[in-house]
């Protein structure tokens, strides 16, 4: 294949294939997914799906554990395809799929806040005390800043979870290596059985209280693990 140039700003969806946790996840460690669906510039496809993409997570700043919320940081990135060729890129996380937390222009993700909890016995004692000494109002109005690392809700985002990148620089591919997982669709043969299958669905899906709901679209084969 020839040449390729990518620009900054084309996004990359990705799956993880591996588990990450702001908790437990350390700093350096390797990230990997899967790309999995084609990347186009204005309607061409340049790079196909199926290219195993790597990361590592990076050590939050300063300001970043400062936070009352946990953060996972991670750099990408690096394609990998057959005979482990390699294209090496820079990119960031866009967003989550489907996922609760947030992620900011520097494409770091950031958890939930903690849940606000009602003052214990001590904290009533001293707050009682904070009303004849400004000095302890003071530091209990720091203080309530202040969350311990294990109170945060931590990230952890299990195998499967899907991710978009952007790029932040240009990519340039001088010659395209083949991707490692080729996803060209599957094709069943012929099947009574499944013909069956497939006359015997509902044409919705119904609510629990048996009102009817969305059209049924799609079906997938395979086991529960699979699936």
């Amino acid at each position: 294949m020839a040449q390729v140039d990518i620009p900054t700003g084309t996004n990359l969806s990705i799956r993880l294939s591996s588990r990450l946790s702001s908790r437990h996840s350390l700093a350096g460690e390797l990230v990997s997914s899967t790309l999995i669906a084609p990347v186009r510039v204005q309607g061409k496809e340049l790079i196909p799906a199926g290219f195993v993409v790597r990361g590592t997570v990076a050590n939050p700043t300063p300001a970043h554990k400062r936070l009352n919320h946990a953060v996972l940081w991670l750099n990408f990135g690096e394609l990998v395809g057959r005979e482990n060729r390699t294209a090496a890129f820079q990119a960031k996380v866009l967003s989550v799929d489907n996922g609760r937390e947030s992620v900011d222009s520097e494409g770091v993700i950031h958890g939930l806040r903690p849940l606000r909890r009602r003052p214990g016995e001590i904290e009533d004692l001293l707050l009682l005390a904070a009303a004849a000494h400004p000095a302890v109002l003071a530091s209990l109005a720091v203080g309530r800043f202040i969350v311990a690392e294990e109170d945060k809700p931590h990230i952890a985002y299990e195998k499967g979870i899907e991710l978009w990148l952007t790029l932040t620089s240009p990519l340039r591919i001088a010659t395209m290596p083949e991707p490692e997982n080729g996803q060209s669709p599957a094709v069943l043969p012929p099947s009574k059985e499944l013909e069956a299958l497939v006359r015997g669905l509902p044409i919705r899906t119904a609510t629990p209280h048996g009102t009817p709901s969305d059209l049924v679209n799609v079906l997938l084969l395979g086991s529960e693990e699979a699936v």
